[in-house]
């Protein structure tokens, strides 16, 4: 394995779970962000070094494909590695294997560097970091495309503002807290009976303290979509998959 791939071991505590004993959605992408954290961290380019500049790693896309969820007290790992620069945007491959080395979910995700003061993404010239790549673009996944609200489907509305344990190092609202709306706004029932096999979210506008959003979750059959629906801007937005359990 070269420096440009990274593997962080992982095992399912009492509170990253559900009733089900199954690892929370969020978690899972928790479990993405700290391995890419720690990596990019033995790359030069973490977190202290990043303030340092006065930048940020700014994730602005995250797709997901799950089989299956580790339970509790069982160990997981996830493996990550770099590909190449795109368009001053930074993707990142991940596997998700179980105890047994099996690949049980796989993502990719697709990072800015962010200027800290000016609230701006930056180009790969202006920020001069470059990020070797472990993994040729036909290696990969296909680039996440942009996700967009079904066109169809039942609707149901509800508004969240964001508060502090919403928040994250860069002072607005963490990427993986999307995934805790997203598993609220559906009733806690349906989690006894399916899980999410896909999820594809993208992030288009910074969150900060104390925003309000209107949420809109449409649902059609297996397949759903949610996100704000603000006035003035749109902050994000998931497409998903429910995969129910076979008996």
């Amino acid at each position: 394995m070269t420096e440009l791939e990274y593997v962080k071991k992982f095992k399912v505590g009492p509170l990253m779970c559900d009733y089900n004993l199954r690892l929370f959605p969020a978690e899972v992408f928790r479990s993405l962000q700290i391995t890419a954290d720690e990596h990019v961290n033995d790359l030069g380019f973490g977190g202290y070094a990043m303030a340092d500049m006065g930048y940020s790693w700014v994730l602005i896309r995250t797709e997901l494909w799950m089989e299956e969820y580790p339970k509790y007290d069982e160990e997981y790992s996830v493996y990550t590695a770099t590909s190449e620069t795109r368009h001053s945007v930074y993707p990142r491959y991940f596997e998700i294997r179980n105890a047994g080395q099996k690949v049980i979910g796989r993502a990719i995700t697709l990072w800015v560097v962010f200027d800290n003061k000016k609230r701006a993404m930056l180009s790969e010239k202006e920020s001069g970091i470059t990020v070797g790549a472990a993994l040729s673009k036909n290696e990969i996944p296909k680039i996440p495309p942009a996700p967009k609200p079904l066109k169809e489907g039942n609707i149901t509305m509800s508004r969240r503002t964001v508060k502090y344990c919403d928040l994250d190092m860069v002072g607005h609202m963490n990427n993986t807290h999307y995934i805790d709306w997203l598993t609220d706004a559906f009733c806690w029932t349906r989690y006894k009976k399916a899980q999410f096999s896909h999820i594809l979210i993208g992030y288009s506008e910074e969150t900060k303290p104390e925003t309000t959003l209107d949420l809109e979750l449409k649902e059609n059959g297996s397949e759903f979509s949610f996100g704000d629906v603000t006035e003035g801007e749109q902050h994000f937005i998931i497409n998903g998959t429910w995969q129910e359990f076979v008996d």
